[in-house]
């Protein structure tokens, strides 16, 4: 959702997330997926997991750079 609470019209960075995550038991199914923006989709992985590791799961996959 964008501000105000509205859906955001973009497709710019669209990523899928599982609504159950996969490290936490859920299935790569149809039905477990939904297609957010990349902010979004990194804000409920941080929901899920904790912003630290978050951050460190994303700068391990940068190789450490910004």
């Amino acid at each position: 959702m964008g501000r105000g609470g509205r859906r955001r019209n973009s497709d710019h960075q669209v990523e899928m997330h599982h609504l159950d995550a996969r490290a936490l038991g859920g299935e790569a199914t149809a039905d477990n997926i939904s297609l957010r923006c990349r902010q979004h989709n990194r804000y409920a992985a941080e929901q899920d997991f904790g912003r630290d590791h978050v951050a460190k799961k994303i700068a391990a996959r940068r190789g450490g750079r910004r």
